[in-house]
């Protein structure tokens, strides 16, 4: 297990996606920021090696931050767009915010072969996601939140 708790990711205008799935899942991370990465497509991605099989990512991560990533597609997502990867339940089961801003591309949490669960969340901010899936809130259990 990786015992980082604090990754702050700023301006890193070549990366398309910040993990692969197996490496997440062993991680105690508490905090995870990202900003103005431009071409950052996922923060999370499946590679297909079959490593990431137990649905708990980031068992500690209690904050995410992400802001002003304009390709960012999805939290959660693919090596390739194919449809023939196996469905997987990610969970995160310490996270308690959940900020999303300018985030113009991003259309959901995860690809639709993915069912993200939470627990419930104290704060959920979404700031100019104008593509965001708004169904998707339905995942969420949030005792604050904040729409615009």
């Amino acid at each position: 297990m990786c015992k980082i708790k604090v990754i702050t990711l700023v301006n890193l205008p070549r990366i398309k996606s910040v993990f692969i799935l197996s490496v997440a899942s062993g991680m105690l991370l508490e905090t995870l920021t990202v900003k103005s990465c431009d071409e950052l497509k996922h923060i999370i991605v499946d590679i297909g090696d079959g490593s990431g099989n137990d649905n708990i990512v980031f068992p500690q991560l209690k904050e995410l931050y992400v802001e002003n990533c304009g390709k960012l597609e999805y939290i959660f997502g693919h090596i390739d767009d194919s449809d023939d990867h196996q469905n997987y339940n990610p969970h995160l089961p310490a996270l308690k915010c959940l900020k999303l801003c300018r985030l113009p591309s991003l259309t959901g949490m995860c690809t639709k072969n993915y069912r993200t669960t939470f627990p419930p969340l104290a704060v959920l901010e979404l700031i100019n996601c104008t593509q965001f899936d708004i169904k998707s809130i339905g995942d969420f259990f949030v005792k604050r939140y904040l729409l615009v």
